[in-house]
């Protein structure tokens, strides 16, 4: 299977709601990814400091834990 995948950002939505990770993230980047895989009928990951590798769809809450290069 392929898929895109990215990293996740420092920036986030503050909301204490569940969101969809890639709608957390505040990231041109990450946006622009999700409408490419969606466009090419593939699925996108974040790779995220908190939560590991995860669909981009999945509702996940604001978190402030950052991603770091040993993890």
């Amino acid at each position: 299977m392929v898929y895109y995948c990215t990293y996740c950002s420092k920036n986030k939505n503050i909301s204490k709601k569940i969101t969809p990770a890639y709608l957390l993230y505040q990231s041109k980047r990450i946006k622009h990814l999700y409408k490419t895989a969606q466009k090419k009928g593939l699925k996108l990951l974040i790779l995220s400091g908190k939560h590991g590798l995860i669909p981009a769809e999945k509702p996940i809450r604001y978190y402030d834990k950052l991603l770091l290069q040993n993890e």
